[in-house]
């Protein structure tokens, strides 16, 4: 059996435990692997169910200036800004949609990927609807007062703050 747990694995953490698994009883390997597959199974069901609820429930209709928020389940915020904001929420749910399907991606903030595999679904709340012409830098600008004004990083789903030119 040394032999062949070997030419599994180099790994010699991996050939303990593999000889240690290979040492137990048929009947109770049997048990182990079922608890396993079952765990795995749960959370496929858990995934499929994650999949079923959209992660942003509602886009807004209006497709201008804005400095919005995403806002969770249990009201914690994520505070954006944008020159077209339906265009934007949009994008947001793409990109929720797959952390849902296919987990953690690297381009969803991992602030709001943790909440989305907690379950957490996000409403778009308006906080700021621009009709005039704006620059993305005016945008900012407001977008950083809103996040100052929900308690900076520490309380938002905002990773870094804006750093806007003076």
């Amino acid at each position: 059996m040394k032999e062949s747990i070997s030419q599994l694995t180099n790994n010699p953490i991996e050939q303990k435990i593999l000889s240690n698994l290979f040492s137990i009883e048929p009947s109770e390997r049997e048990k182990f692997f079922g608890i396993l597959l079952n765990g795995a199974e749960a959370e496929k069901k858990s995934r499929k169910k994650a999949k079923a609820s959209p992660p942003i429930l509602d886009i807004p209709e209006y497709n201008g200036a804005a400095v919005y928020a995403l806002v969770d389940d249990n009201g914690k915020r994520y505070i954006g800004s944008t020159l077209h904001l339906k265009d934007r929420i949009k994008q947001h749910k793409a990109m929720m949609r797959t952390v849902y399907n296919h987990g953690p991606n690297g381009f969803v903030n991992p602030k709001i990927t943790s909440a989305l595999l907690e379950g957490l679904t996000f409403r778009c709340e308006i906080l700021v609807m621009i009709n005039t012409d704006v620059s993305k830098y005016e945008l900012e600008e407001m977008e950083r007062v809103f996040v100052k004004h929900f308690g900076g990083t520490n309380n938002t789903y905002n990773c870094k703050p804006l750093k806007c030119k003076v």
